[in-house]
């Protein structure tokens, strides 16, 4: 009996300790969202987006909807560096506004959890705000400035590009990911709810590691309540889709709020006003701007849509073998018939980069049927001069291009010279209808002052130029390298 009493008054103890934990966790997070707030009040919106969640073993960690907190971590943090605690939520709302959360399920987990926290800890330090100011701060920005250099602009993607053509070392890889370490990632990863308990992997920064008590054992999974009241928690907010339309709304905000600020000061953009610009930028489906290039034509085929197999087994049933109607054979489709692809060949041009955007053009128009029987399509190459004008007639044409492709210039850049060798095309009826010029380049060049009769866009490779000045009548596309390279 006085052993059970004795258990029970323990149990009264933890849960009183826990409580406790709780309430001081709960009330120095709501002091460094109330600082960072007055701090940085373009971060308002971003800072109060996510709903705070108590997520026992976890550090901390954000899914886009919640921001689920150990205690003990919070606690141990501020006790470590008071100002950790207000870095690191900034730091895990950052990759919110920045979307890192819903592009990590296509990446290579180890080097995105990188290159995220690499990039959301640039942003910070150049801030230079007080309540963030954190011991680490002076390592952090020896490794940034070397990155600085070699990338030119800082996003997640780039550094994830660089460490991957660089390939980092394991223990390079380790060291780093010690250095900026802030938050958890494991949520980014899978679609199933936080639960709250769960032995993950992950880094280690003034805290526990994942999935360990304190005495270094390994924990098992949290309470059934607790799993369900998250769960509940997590029906209550948008789903992912709507939690990223958001998200991208409270960044575009930020975007426009600090361009005006900077513009009234007339100062430079800093970091986080360049980062944004980079994540903002639009973004389109290649796919869908190739058929906005089809016009509407009269296809020899079977067209289903049209056929009546009322009428025609009827006959069939009732004439025996003639069947009342037969099939069309034609239908109105929309197809690409002509338009031109213009290569720019200047010396920054990596050769294989090209092709493989020949290579994904030629596979979109392939597997989406878009292809016309017969068609007329110029590649042109071209650096300060027209350098190769190739013209293609069909699907088998393009495929030999493709096996026999070799680029031909590498000077300096000049638009020009593609429209006016089009505009003599035109001339010379080589073109009945031009759809329209995708122009493939990765630097900038003298554009054409005129508007020309058909319809172009400008395909930039995502870090060759960190702000390419395209004409107001042209269509600015950005492609990532991985994009282009996935075929």
């Amino acid at each position: 009996m006085a052993e059970l009493e004795k258990e029970t008054r323990t149990d009264r103890e933890d849960a009183a300790r826990r409580l406790q934990e709780d309430r001081l966790a709960s009330e120095i997070l709501d002091y460094a969202r109330q600082t960072l707030t007055v701090e940085l009040r373009f971060l308002d919106a971003a800072l109060n987006r996510p709903r705070l969640f108590v997520l026992p073993e976890q550090g901390i960690a954000i899914d886009g909807n919640v921001l689920g907190y150990d205690p003990r971590f919070i606690l141990q943090s501020y006790q470590a560096e008071p100002n950790r605690i207000a870095r690191a939520y900034l730091h895990t709302v950052l990759h919110c506004v920045f979307r890192h959360v819903w592009q990590a399920a296509s990446m290579e987990r180890a080097l995105w959890d990188l290159a995220c926290d690499m990039t959301v800890e640039y942003v910070i330090c150049g801030l230079d705000a007080p309540a963030v100011r954190c011991g680490v701060e002076e390592a952090q920005r020896e490794e940034l400035d070397i990155l600085k250099k070699e990338l030119g602009q800082v996003t997640a993607e780039r550094i994830y590009r660089y460490f991957r053509e660089s390939d980092l070392s394991s223990e390079q890889l380790k060291r780093l990911s010690s250095l900026f370490y802030a938050d958890e990632h494991f949520p980014w990863y899978t679609p199933e709810p936080l639960q709250s308990g769960e032995v993950r992997a992950g880094g280690n920064q003034g805290g526990r590691r994942q999935g360990e008590s304190e005495n270094g054992k390994q924990t098992e999974g949290g309470s059934s309540g607790e799993e369900k009241d998250l769960r509940e928690l997590r029906d209550q907010n948008p789903s992912a889709a709507d939690s990223q339309e958001e998200w991208q709304e409270i960044s575009r905000r930020m975007q426009t709020e600090l361009e005006m600020a900077a513009r009234k000061k007339g100062k430079q953009s800093g970091g986080m006003v360049q980062t944004l610009k980079a994540v903002n930028r639009e973004r389109y489906d290649y796919a869908a701007f190739l058929r906005k290039f089809a016009v509407m034509g009269e296809q020899i085929k079977f067209n289903p849509d049209e056929f009546d197999y009322i009428f025609y087994t009827y006959g069939l049933r009732r004439y025996g073998n003639l069947p009342l109607i037969e099939p069309l054979e034609y239908s109105d489709d929309r197809h690409v018939k002509e338009f031109v692809i213009a290569i720019d060949t200047s010396g920054s041009v990596q050769g294989p980069i090209v092709q493989a955007f020949v290579q994904k053009t030629y596979n979109i128009l392939q597997t989406t049927g878009s292809f016309a029987a017969r068609v007329n399509v110029h590649i042109i190459q071209c650096d300060q001069e027209i350098r190769d004008d190739i013209k293609i007639t069909s699907l088998q044409e393009f495929e030999g291009y493709l096996r026999s492709m070799k680029l031909k210039g590498f000077g300096g850049t000049d638009f020009r010279p593609v429209f006016r060798c089009v505009d003599k095309l035109i001339q010379n009826k080589e073109f009945r209808r031009l759809e329209g010029l995708i122009y493939f380049t990765d630097g900038r060049g003298e554009y054409p002052r005129k508007k020309p009769p058909y319809e172009t866009v400008f395909v930039f490779l995502d870090g060759a130029d960190n702000d390419p000045k395209t004409p107001p009548w042209a269509i600015q596309m950005t492609l990532q390298r991985e994009e282009i390279e996935k075929l």
